[in-house]
Protein backbone atom coordinates (compact mmCIF):
# COMPACT_ATOMS: atom_id res chain seq x y z
CA UNK A 1 0.00 0.00 0.00
CA UNK A 2 1.57 2.95 -0.98
CA UNK A 3 2.00 5.84 2.16
CA UNK A 4 1.77 9.52 1.44
CA UNK A 5 2.19 12.80 3.99
CA UNK A 6 0.91 16.27 3.82
CA UNK A 7 4.08 18.51 3.73
CA UNK A 8 3.77 22.15 3.38
CA UNK A 9 4.74 21.51 -0.71
CA UNK A 10 2.10 19.23 -0.79
CA UNK A 11 1.44 15.51 -0.51
CA UNK A 12 4.38 13.14 -1.11
CA UNK A 13 5.04 9.86 -1.30
CA UNK A 14 7.34 8.44 1.56
CA UNK A 15 7.24 4.91 0.90
CA UNK A 16 5.23 1.77 1.04
CA UNK A 17 3.52 -0.07 3.70
CA UNK A 18 4.05 -4.08 3.16
CA UNK A 19 2.54 -5.78 6.27
CA UNK A 20 4.10 -4.49 9.06
CA UNK A 21 6.69 -2.82 7.43
CA UNK A 22 7.25 0.61 5.95
CA UNK A 23 9.59 0.53 3.09
CA UNK A 24 11.27 4.19 2.04
CA UNK A 25 13.47 4.61 -0.50
CA UNK A 26 16.22 6.96 -0.18
CA UNK A 27 19.34 8.79 -0.74
CA UNK A 28 22.19 9.56 1.39
CA UNK A 29 23.40 12.07 -0.64
CA UNK A 30 19.86 13.64 -0.09
CA UNK A 31 18.36 12.08 2.77
CA UNK A 32 20.60 11.55 5.55
CA UNK A 33 21.06 15.00 7.95
CA UNK A 34 24.64 15.42 8.61
CA UNK A 35 24.74 17.85 11.30
CA UNK A 36 22.63 15.31 13.09
CA UNK A 37 23.59 12.27 11.80
CA UNK A 38 20.05 10.95 11.60
CA UNK A 39 17.44 9.99 9.47
CA UNK A 40 13.52 11.70 9.16
CA UNK A 41 10.18 10.90 8.85
CA UNK A 42 7.56 13.12 9.16
CA UNK A 43 5.69 13.28 12.14
CA UNK A 44 2.29 13.07 11.00
CA UNK A 45 3.18 9.72 9.34
CA UNK A 46 3.61 8.38 13.24
CA UNK A 47 0.20 7.92 14.50
CA UNK A 48 -0.98 7.25 11.17
CA UNK A 49 1.53 4.36 10.82
CA UNK A 50 0.54 3.04 14.24
CA UNK A 51 -2.83 2.79 13.44
CA UNK A 52 -1.83 0.45 10.13
CA UNK A 53 -0.04 -1.52 13.27
CA UNK A 54 3.46 -0.96 11.39
CA UNK A 55 6.34 -2.40 13.58
CA UNK A 56 9.45 -1.28 11.34
CA UNK A 57 10.65 1.54 9.48
CA UNK A 58 12.65 0.18 6.61
CA UNK A 59 14.71 2.24 5.00
CA UNK A 60 16.54 1.02 1.12
CA UNK A 61 19.55 3.76 0.46
CA UNK A 62 19.47 4.01 -2.63
CA UNK A 63 22.76 5.16 -3.30
CA UNK A 64 24.98 3.28 -1.24
CA UNK A 65 22.94 -0.36 -1.26
CA UNK A 66 22.60 0.34 2.41
CA UNK A 67 18.98 -1.73 4.20
CA UNK A 68 18.76 -0.01 7.13
CA UNK A 69 15.42 -1.01 10.13
CA UNK A 70 14.71 0.22 13.25
CA UNK A 71 11.24 -0.86 15.60
CA UNK A 72 8.90 1.90 15.39
CA UNK A 73 8.98 2.34 19.00
CA UNK A 74 12.35 2.85 19.12
CA UNK A 75 12.24 6.03 16.48
CA UNK A 76 9.77 7.13 18.98
CA UNK A 77 11.20 6.50 22.03
CA UNK A 78 14.80 8.41 20.75
CA UNK A 79 13.84 10.40 18.41
CA UNK A 80 13.64 14.14 18.03
CA UNK A 81 11.45 16.40 16.09
CA UNK A 82 12.61 19.43 13.93
CA UNK A 83 10.80 21.14 10.84
CA UNK A 84 13.63 22.61 8.34
CA UNK A 85 10.91 23.99 6.37
CA UNK A 86 9.55 20.96 5.03
CA UNK A 87 6.97 20.14 8.18
CA UNK A 88 8.13 18.91 11.17
CA UNK A 89 9.92 15.30 10.83
CA UNK A 90 10.85 12.79 13.81
CA UNK A 91 15.02 12.55 13.16
CA UNK A 92 16.61 9.06 14.28
CA UNK A 93 20.44 9.16 14.73
CA UNK A 94 21.82 6.38 12.82
CA UNK A 95 23.35 4.46 15.55
CA UNK A 96 20.17 3.35 16.18
CA UNK A 97 19.53 1.78 12.81
CA UNK A 98 20.05 -1.79 12.03
CA UNK A 99 21.92 -2.50 9.03
CA UNK A 100 20.28 -5.68 7.85
CA UNK A 101 22.03 -5.83 4.33
CA UNK A 102 24.77 -4.43 2.29
CA UNK A 103 24.01 -5.00 -1.54
CA UNK A 104 27.34 -5.33 -3.69
CA UNK A 105 26.88 -2.59 -6.07
CA UNK A 106 28.44 -2.76 -9.21
CA UNK A 107 31.10 -1.59 -10.84
CA UNK A 108 30.32 -2.43 -13.96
Amino acid sequence: MVFKVATPQGIKRIGEVKGNTLIKHVQRSKHFHRRFKAWGIQAEAIPRLERLRVKHICLEVQDTGEILIVPLEVLKAHGFAFDFGHGKQIFLREEYWKTINNRQLSLF
